[in-house]
């Protein structure tokens, strides 16, 4: 039936993709990266590199502007791409199937 989710894959899915999405978009959602340390890098890079007050602060024992990413800037960029591009190919997916 279409759009009820069913097994296990589908229940480590982000809220309000089901399986119509999935299939337009021809893969897993957010399954180019599994690592949730990973995503939270992201996130504090994101933050590092955001004018003063952009986001709220986040509550970490370390200041995101003390954190050195030498060396990873450019993989941390690449999946930050990776994820705004998954991101319209989503928005495009819900579009079609509502």
């Amino acid at each position: 039936e279409k759009g009820i989710i069913k097994g296990q894959q589908q229940q480590n899915r982000l809220m309000g993709i089901n399986d119509d999405v999935v299939q337009e978009v021809g893969r897993e959602v957010g399954a180019f990266v599994s690592d949730p340390t990973l995503v939270q890098k992201c996130a504090a890079y994101l933050r590092s590199t955001a004018p003063t007050n952009m986001f709220e602060p986040h509550p970490s024992t370390e200041s995101t502007s003390s954190l050195d990413y030498t060396g990873e800037e450019e993989s941390l960029k690449s999946l930050l791409l990776e994820s705004y591009m998954e991101s319209g190919l989503v928005t495009e997916a819900f579009a079609k199937t509502f």
